[in-house]
């Protein structure tokens, strides 16, 4: 199947991905009905998917991609179990050359120079959403092992307090 037009896939990729963060919140909080847990840890979230797409939104629809990304925003947070106050967000701060770095030991990938730029500008767009977040986030050293933190971690969920 050909097009003789390009086709933009950038929404379609966004609204799956919010209706994959949607299944699962929903279906983790259906869990948590039935075995009452404690405490939820998500890799990534509403967050990551609205500062990403949000790049790649941008670049496919320049003006636009406000309007669209409000109306993302809303189907993201319709009907979400899980309460912005109960959320405790977990940002580990790494340099750009030390994720370059991990990323071609650990997948063997070389990125490009608009790659570079795109990890660049997500860098930013998440350090300007956390500095609104204050109480409810952990900063973590990614420079650090990840042992360090997963122990810092453990000791705060544990304690319920910050070192």
């Amino acid at each position: 199947f050909r097009q003789k037009n390009s086709f933009k896939t950038s929404i379609f990729e966004t609204l799956l991905l919010v209706a994959d963060d949607n299944f699962r919140n929903n279906y983790i909080h259906n869990e948590n009905q039935r075995k009452n847990y404690d405490l939820f840890v998500f890799d990534r979230g509403y967050l990551s998917i609205l500062i990403y797409q949000a790049l790649i939104i941008k670049k496919d629809y320049k003006n636009s991609y406000k309007k669209i990304m409000k109306y993302i925003q809303k189907i993201l947070f319709f009907d979400s179990p899980f309460k912005k106050r109960d959320t405790l967000f977990i940002y580990v701060k790494t340099p750009i050359q030390i994720c370059i770095e991990r990323m071609k030991k650990r997948d063997k990938i070389y990125l490009s120079k608009s790659d570079i730029v795109f990890l660049l500008k997500t860098k930013l767009e998440f350090e300007k959403k956390i500095k609104r977040i204050k109480k409810r986030l952990i900063i973590l050293d990614g420079t650090k092992d990840p042992e360090y933190n997963a122990k810092f971690l453990f000791d705060f969920i544990k304690n319920g307090k910050r070192n």
